[in-house]
């Protein structure tokens, strides 16, 4: 009989001394550990917060090229198709309402766009897209003085102007424009677009973070297009911070700067809008980020505070109860190895017990193969006993049949070793056309099964071949029309068909040996006496069986089951008690050459 002992403390003083030692050091890491956690903490954070700035700086400023980008390339588009329509035409022409109501009608899709004008080469408005007032003159817009005073032979470009408030609309505009051509090559006018500032700031106003920030779109030598948020459209400095950075980086850059423009610091980028004058700009405000990490900073340092106290209240009473639990542990200790002991005893006593059943029901499946061979073989010799005595060949049938019966007896005899003897031999995996070897093996299942079963094979038509292991697979089909016919002692119907079906992972649940797709499926139905539910659940597992005692080892159907699923593919049993029961094996189908 075992007793707990008491731990020798008296013994051992020095135990005790190196031990309170060791907890008053836990106590000081109880504030510096939580303290050294916090500041590398903050300080991973405040890189994170950082680097996810400088990650939104550079997801924004590429959606606002994308935005300026397309919307440019549309104002062109509407300019190509204007000038297509008015190329052959005389100013008289032009000026004709229906030149108008063209405008009119392109324009009115493009929400970016403020109005379409047409003007001669005196700046006279011809034709627009909005009433004007007769007579109206352009001719001291920006625009149409760059695009009048340019060379004849230069070629066409597209201006982006300055921003303006227009005459007619009274709207704060800027013109994309296009000089146009005279039939003699001499200046014709002017073909613009008058794009709405309003358009972009509501587009950044909606498409940019929620946090402070800046967002503009700017022309080359610094005329603010459109800006948000803020008021008014200023010009920037030539030598302010953006536009140097602009003239040293003429394609995109990235930096920390504070503009003049409102003085703010921010995290600036920037980038030129394809081949047109003009760039979109973005900055975020760093107090906006800052004020993020501080929130987390006060999150971690309560964090901490909390760790920092119940370290230490721990470690104080860990210093207490260090003794004590110095004992237990060692108490638990020995009796965690005698219930380990105890446990592998058990396990092994169950492990012995269930490789002999399991021996028992292969040595039962044997003998059942057995027993048809040998009933054959009890045929064969019967025949030859009706052939004259002098006949030659009744002594060769008779020699031959003496030869396999032999075997037989070998066969049961490895029967008899099985029972003594087991081990777990692996499956031969290999790629295997269903419909052939079921049409040779269902000759010996009509045999196994006997003549008042009405025993069918139905082949589903281009079958995939399948993984498996042709012997086992033949032994499970049989073990499966046994148990049917175990089902049917009146007789009945066996049919025997394959096919293919998909399953998904709803229909694999608590199979973890599959994977969903499309299996070959060999079904067994019969016509027997089927199950009930709560029979018909328990089917599968080891060692249940409905039948006598000594008439069944319960394993048949727990073989089936196992080597479907060591295949890695799956079993389903539906049974109607009084309709019959089928099963179905789902075969994984062997992958294509080079897979």
């Amino acid at each position: 009989m075992l007793t707990r002992r008491a731990p020798d403390t008296q013994g051992n003083p020095g135990r005790l001394t190196s031990s309170v030692r060791l907890h008053q050091v836990l106590l000081a890491a109880a504030l510096l550990v939580p303290a050294a956690l916090f500041a590398a903490a903050a300080w991973h954070n405040r890189q994170e917060v950082q680097r996810e700035g400088a990650d939104t700086v550079a997801r924004t400023i590429a959606i606002m090229h994308e935005h300026a980008r397309k919307v440019f390339e549309t104002e062109e588009l509407l300019l190509s198709l204007i000038e297509e329509r008015v190329n052959d035409l005389s100013p008289d022409e032009v000026a004709s309402p229906f030149t108008s109501d063209f405008l009119r009608r392109v324009k009115a899709p493009l929400e970016q766009a403020v109005s379409t004008w047409i003007a001669g080469p005196d700046g006279v408005t011809l034709a627009g897209s909005q009433p004007w007032t007769p007579g109206s003159n352009i001719g001291g817009y920006d625009f149409f003085q760059v695009h009048r005073q340019a060379l004849p032979d230069a070629p066409a470009t597209t201006y982006v102007s300055e921003p303006y408030t227009g005459r007619t609309t009274s709207t704060a505009s800027f013109a994309i424009s296009r000089r146009r051509m005279a039939p003699d090559g001499a200046f014709g006018g002017t073909i613009h677009v008058a794009a709405s500032p309003v358009y972009f700031s509501q587009f950044y106003k909606d498409a940019v973070p929620p946090f402070a920030h800046l967002a503009m779109l700017l022309r080359t030598d610094g005329a603010v297009l459109a800006r948000e948020p803020g008021s008014g459209l200023p010009r920037l400095a030539a030598n302010g911070v953006l536009m140097q950075r602009i003239a040293d980086k003429p394609d995109a850059d990235a930096f920390e700067a504070r503009l003049l423009l409102d003085g703010v610091d921010r995290m600036y980028a920037y980038r030129k809008v394809d081949s047109y004058p003009v760039y979109v700009v973005f900055g975020l405000d760093r107090d906006a980020m800052m004020a993020r990490w501080q929130g987390n900073i006060r999150i971690y340092s309560l964090f901490a505070a909390v760790a920092a106290a119940l370290l230490m209240g721990v470690s104080w009473l860990a210093l207490r109860r260090a003794q004590a639990e110095q004992a237990a542990l060692q108490d638990l200790q020995r009796e965690s190895a005698q219930r380990r002991a105890a446990e592998a005893q058990l396990r092994h006593s169950q492990r012995m017990d269930a490789v002999g059943q399991l021996t028992g029901g292969v040595a039962h499946d044997f003998n059942n193969l057995l027993t048809v061979i040998l009933g054959n073989l009890e045929l064969i010799e019967r025949s030859a006993a009706h052939l004259p005595a002098a006949d030659p060949v009744r002594a060769k049938i008779t020699r031959l049949a003496g030869t396999a019966l032999r075997g037989v007896q070998r066969g049961a005899s490895l029967t008899r070793s099985l029972l003594a003897f087991s081990r777990r031999q692996p499956l031969r995996m290999v790629e295997v056309e269903v419909n052939p070897l079921l049409a040779e093996f269902i000759v010996l299942v009509r045999q196994a099964v006997g003549a008042p079963i009405a025993t069918t094979f139905t082949p589903g038509p281009d079958l995939p071949a399948c993984i498996a292991d042709p012997a086992q697979l033949e032994a499970a089909v049989l073990n499966l029309a046994l148990n049917a016919r175990d089902a049917m002692p009146g007789g009945g119907a066996l049919d025997i068909t394959t096919g293919t079906m998909a399953l998904d992972a709803a229909a694999l649940a608590g199979n973890t040996e599959a994977r969903p797709g499309r299996f070959v499926t060999v079904a067994v139905a019969d016509t027997g006496t089927g199950m009930a539910p709560e029979v018909a659940a328990k089917a599968f597992e080891p060692f249940f069986t409905t039948k006598p005692i000594g008439q069944g080892t319960g394993l048949g159907l727990s073989q089936v089951f196992g080597f479907a699923r060591q295949l890695g593919g799956h079993v389903t049993i539906r049974s109607v008690v009084g309709a019959g029961t089928a099963i179905t094996l789902f075969l994984p189908i062997s992958p294509p050459p080079g897979v």
